[in-house]
C-alpha cells in the first residue's frame, strides 16, 4: 500500500510552537534616586596593620620590675653555646613549685632599657624584649626543662618566662595621607617614646611605642598621622 505525503502530514498531530517567557522588568521611576555602588578594589579592601615578626619578636612596655613565673638558668649545651635558639633545651629554676605544667607555652623576654617621658622625664616603665617562645617538656619539684620552638634573636642565660597570649592583628583600611592645610583631626596627641634597637631614624612598617593607650581612647587598628612640631623661627 503506498501512501500519499500529503495524507501522511494530515494525519501528524500539530504541535504547538514553544512559547518564550520573558520576565518583564518595571520601567525605572524617574523620581527615585540612582545608587551607583562603587566597584570594590583591593587597595580599599582591609588589610593587616603589620606582620606577627612585628608583635611576637618585639616587645612590651612594663613596670620597672616585672614579676616572672621562672628564670632559664642552663642549657643542655651550655658547654658549646652562648646564646639558644629553636629546639634548644633550657633548664628553668622553677617547676611544679611555681605552677608550671607540661605543654604550657611561655614568651622568652629580657629586660631592657628603662623608658622615661620625653616631656617631663618621668618614668614610663621598663622595656622587655621578646626573645621568643618555647613550651615545658617536663618539670620537677623545683626545675623544668623547656624547648624553644620559635626563636627571634638569640635568647641568653637569665631569659625570663612569660605565660604566652597570642596577640591578634586587627585589619584596617588604609587611610590617605594627611596634606598641607588640613584641619585637625581632633585625635588625642601623643609622642614615639620607643623604637626597636634604639633607631633614630624611622620609617614604613617600623613598630614604635607611643605614650598612648585604651585610657586615650586608642583601639587597635586605628591611625595616626606622625606630626614633627617645629619651633617658630627654626628649619631642620
Amino acid at each position: 500500500m503506498r501512501l500519499h505525503w500529503s495524507r501522511v502530514l494530515a494525519a501528524a498531530p500539530i504541535l504547538a510552537a514553544p512559547t518564550l517567557l520573558s520576565a518583564q522588568q518595571p520601567p525605572p521611576d524617574p523620581s527615585m534616586p540612582v545608587t551607583i555602588k562603587a566597584p570594590s578594589t583591593l587597595e580599599a579592601a582591609p588589610k593587616p596593620t603589620g606582620y606577627e615578626s612585628d608583635l611576637y619578636c618585639f616587645g612590651y612596655l612594663g613596670s620597672v620590675a616585672d614579676p616572672f613565673v621562672a628564670e632559664v638558668t642552663s642549657a643542655q649545651d651550655v658547654a658549646e653555646q652562648v646564646d639558644f635558639a629553636s629546639n634548644d633545651l633550657l633548664y628553668l629554676d622553677g617547676g611544679a613549685d611555681r605552677g608550671l605544667r607540661v605543654g604550657d607555652e611561655y614568651w622568652l623576654v629580657t629586660p631592657e632599657s628603662e623608658v622615661f617621658s620625653p616631656v617631663d622625664g618621668a618614668s614610663l616603665g621598663r622595656f622587655y624584649q621578646y626573645r621568643g617562645r618555647g613550651t615545658v617538656l617536663s618539670i620537677g619539684a623545683h626545675s623544668a626543662i623547656f624547648r624553644v620552638t620559635e626563636s627571634c634573636t638569640d635568647i641568653p642565660i637569665g631569659a625570663f618566662l612569660k605565660k604566652f597570649e597570642p596577640i591578634p592583628i586587627p585589619l584596617a583600611r588604609k587611610t590617605p595621607p594627611a596634606q598641607p592645610g588640613d584641619l585637625p583631626s581632633g585625635k588625642p596627641q601623643g609622642r614615639i617614646v620607643y623604637s626597636r634597637d634604639g633607631v633614630i631614624a624611622l620609617g614604613q612598617d617600623m613598630p614604635v611605642i607611643i605614650d598612648l593607650g585604651i585610657a586615650n581612647g586608642i583601639q587597635p587598628g586605628g591611625g595616626g598621622t606622625l606630626t614633627q612640631y617645629v619651633p617658630c623661627g627654626w628649619i631642620p
